[in-house]
């Protein structure tokens, strides 16, 4: 069974930017992380 290392880190990214998030209170800059993970997660369905 193959390892899917790129999803594995893409997993991990989404994970950390999702406990910056919980801790954010700056909307621009919640803003720009909630488009990194838009990204992250739209290059995985498509």
């Amino acid at each position: 069974m193959s390892t899917n290392l790129s999803k594995i880190r893409r997993d991990k990214m989404l994970d950390t930017i999702s406990k910056i998030k919980s801790n954010m209170t700056d909307e621009k800059t919640l803003k720009n992380f909630s488009l990194i993970e838009y990204e992250f997660t739209r290059k995985n369905m498509g």
